[in-house]
């Protein structure tokens, strides 16, 4: 198995498990860019913690910096690209969202509205009213 399956997988389950309650709301694709964003924050934090679990027993055997520092940095590194790496997934997240909703780019979805369904439609509630008073 290749890690890009492996991501694929992930990606898939998460959007199969989220789709009877937001495919609807955000549409096909913001749902599967929601789930690419979610992963990719999980492998950072999974990187992180991994690391961590790693280099904690290193560093209490007293081992040298020489050995220590270059883990810690490489664990820190890894797991900060790894997060880093779903910023632009969320922006094309947000981008399709607004377009399935028919409404423009700014005022951008929250992250509060993406919590829960009841969030959501509560924001979507607000953002229409918003535009309808506008126009």
């Amino acid at each position: 198995m290749t890690p890009s399956s492996l991501y694929e997988r992930m990606v898939d389950r998460r959007v199969r498990k989220l789709a009877p309650l937001w495919e609807s709301r955000i549409g096909e694709t913001g749902l599967r860019l929601n789930a690419e964003t979610w992963v990719r924050f999980k492998l950072g934090w999974l990187t992180a913690v991994l690391g961590c679990a790693v280099f904690a027993p290193v560093i209490w055997s007293g081992a040298a910096a020489e050995v220590t520092v270059p883990l810690v940095l490489a664990v820190l590194i890894t797991s900060g690209a790894l997060m880093c790496s779903a910023l632009p997934v969320i922006k094309r997240h947000m981008k399709a969202t607004m377009q399935h909703l028919g409404l423009p780019e700014k005022p951008a979805i929250t992250a509060q509205a993406l919590q829960s369904p009841e969030d959501f439609d509560i924001w979507l509630l607000e953002t229409r009213q918003y535009h309808n008073l506008e126009e």
